[in-house]
Parts: C-alpha cells; sequence; structure tokens
C-alpha cells in the first residue's frame, strides 16, 4: 500500500468536515499531488480552472521515518488474510510516521477564524482515520488515527501572496499514529507430504 492512499483518506476525511460550512462558496480541498496548483494557477476569477477562497491545501512533509529498517515479522510473514490449500493472501506491514500541513485560506479574518475553529473540533473529536486500498484484487481497511500538533499558526503576513489581494492564512500540523506500509503478496503453502515424525 502506497502514501497515497493516506492523502487520499485524508483529503476526503476532511472535504466531508467542510462540506456543510460551504454555504454561497464552495471550499476547495487540494490533496498532496495538487498542491502546484498554488504556485502554477492564479487565482483569477476569470480563469476556467482558477482557485478561490476559501481554499484548503494538504501537503505531506517529504520525510518519511521507517520505524523498523530491519526484517521483523510483521515485515515478511504477516497476518494470513485466506488460503486455497495451494497459495495464501498474506498481509505484509513496515510502521511508518507520516505528518502532514493543512493552510486554510480565507478572504477574511472572521473567515479564517471560523474555519480553523470547525477544524480544530473535527480533530480533536474525529482522530479516526480509516484507509482503504485494494491489491491483488482484495479491499482491505486499516484504521489510524489523527494527532493534532500542539501548536497552531497564523501565517497570513508571510511576504508571498499567491493570490492577489489580502487573504488569512491559519497553518497546523498533524501526525498520522499507527501507519503502515502494506504488502499483500501470495505465498505457496508449505506442506509436508511424507513423514516420519514420531509424537512421544
Amino acid at each position: 500500500m502506497g502514501l497515497r492512499y493516506y492523502d487520499d483518506a485524508l483529503s476526503a476525511k476532511i472535504a466531508a468536515w467542510v462540506a456543510p460550512l460551504t454555504g454561497k462558496s464552495k471550499i476547495q480541498v487540494l490533496k498532496p499531488d495538487e498542491i502546484k496548483k498554488l504556485y502554477t494557477i492564479e487565482a483569477d476569477e476569470s480563469a476556467n480552472d482558477s482557485l478561490k477562497l476559501p481554499l484548503i491545501a494538504i501537503s505531506r512533509n517529504t520525510e518519511i521515518e521507517v520505524r523498523h529498517r530491519t526484517k521483523q515479522p510483521m515485515s515478511y510473514d504477516g497476518l494470513m488474510l485466506e488460503s486455497d490449500g495451494e497459495q495464501a493472501l498474506q498481509l505484509d506491514a513496515i510502521p511508518v510516521d507520516l505528518t502532514y500541513q493543512i493552510d486554510m485560506f480565507t478572504r477574511r479574518y472572521d473567515e479564517g477564524d471560523e474555519l480553523l475553529r470547525e477544524m480544530l473540533f473535527k480533530i480533536v473529536n474525529n482522530p479516526q482515520l480509516v484507509v482503504e486500498f485494494t491489491y491483488n484484487n482484495k479491499t482491505q481497511k486499516h484504521v489510524s488515527s489523527i494527532l493534532l500538533h500542539s501548536t497552531v499558526r497564523d501565517n497570513s503576513d508571510i511576504s508571498e501572496r499567491l493570490f492577489s489581494g489580502q487573504f488569512t492564512r491559519w497553518t497546523l500540523g498533524i501526525d498520522i499514529i499507527g501507519a503502515y506500509i502494506f504488502s499483500l503478496p501470495y505465498k505457496p503453502v508449505i506442506k509436508i507430504e511424507d513423514s516420519d515424525i514420531k509424537v512421544y
């Protein structure tokens, strides 16, 4: 299982959180692989693919910490999911630490303040992150947790302006607790055909 599944699950969760808050203006949620839009598209109302505020941009830390760097039972002899007597589908895993940054852009300070308030309550009270992935035609679900960083930053005074005019930008960080990179290989089932083993 690749990291993109965590990206997709997190962005979908945040999009579902902010959907009831949209009102007249829909809040865009950009996944980590869409962040380049912030730097390549000018926020011009006349552009077809323009970025409009309010906007939530999610980026993943480029440094991924691999917690088990040597061979472990869970990395090569994990959980057997199913077997037909000839082959077994096995779930192997390597634990990793993932960190994300969530930037919330709004036109006005009061909008940003409300969006920040809603986001903090949602993260603290709904930390479960369900990641769904498919390998070898088998769909699996894995449950991780979202842990909020203790510091939230108001970056409204940054010198770079992605949008013309004034905007408010709040930034918060989160860690994904219990994240794994999964592999679901089929492995042959070992059989003892003929044995002279005696039990005493």
